[in-house]
């Protein structure tokens, strides 16, 4: 099963990271895997220190570790509503992109995931995924809007916490609103689970990916999305998300 541990301090407190010289920390978050968790839902909530960016650059490696040839990335293209798939080939090779709107295939040199941004990674091999990079300070709210009026008309929305912490219900009703929806991926299943929000205090009507019989979901303390991880939003209107730690 998946593990989820996160570590954000300077470098007395983390020892093999490096501070920079920034009103905000440096820290890690860490995705163990095994043969029981095989798809890692990997939520970026770090700049990259080592792109003027921020963005992380997926390529000969993936975060801090190699990418392995066998590997793949999965990431979801609202529009066509299926999966871009990318298969790490030999070193030097590149990844093999399968689009999720059904043109042909190609090779890229790598993927890039900017702060905020969601891939499913699937390991070929190894035993853990770690994300390092800068944190936004914790002393000071963070806030992402999801705006349907964007000129990149965007009506689905990667959800990754500001700050590598577990984003339970209770937060995420904070800002939502009636007839917003979050969508998640069943690695089992192959399919989406996909809740619906319900007037104040009704919870979340979830279709499962599965099959099984729809169910209210409705605990404010259950953890959504844990530090590390992410899930799709649809929101039903304009919204902004203020996470205060």
């Amino acid at each position: 099963m998946k593990k989820v541990a996160f570590c954000a301090a300077a470098a007395a407190m983390c020892g093999s990271l490096l501070a920079v010289e920034s009103a905000n920390i440096v820290g890690y978050a860490n995705s163990e895997f095994d043969q029981g968790g095989w798809m890692i839902p990997v939520g970026v909530a770090f700049s990259n220190v080592g792109s003027l960016d921020g963005s992380f650059t997926i390529g000969e490696t993936a975060f801090t570790g190699t990418a392995a040839e066998g590997d793949q990335m999965i990431t979801f293209d609202g529009d066509v509503w299926n999966l871009n798939q990318y298969d790490k080939q030999g070193t030097g090779d590149g990844w093999y992109l399968t689009p999720a709107d059904g043109s042909d295939p190609e090779i890229i040199a790598s993927i890039t995931l900017p702060k905020g941004g969601f891939v499913y990674y699937i390991p070929a091999s190894g035993e853990a995924l770690t994300i390092a990079g800068e944190v936004a300070d914790p002393s000071v709210s963070q806030s992402v809007t999801f705006d349907l009026d964007n000129e990149a008309g965007q009506w689905m929305f990667p959800l990754v916490n500001p700050f590598p912490v577990d984003t339970t219900w209770g937060e995420i009703n904070t800002f939502t609103h009636e007839g917003d929806q979050i969508i998640t991926f069943d690695g089992d299943a192959w399919n989406l689970n996909q809740y619906d929000r319900q007037g104040d205090g009704d919870g979340w009507y979830l279709t499962p990916a599965d099959g099984s019989d729809p169910e209210i979901v409705n605990d404010d303390d259950a953890v959504l999305i844990p530090a590390g991880a992410a899930v799709y939003y649809i929101p039903a209107q304009t919204t902004t998300w203020t996470v205060t730690l």
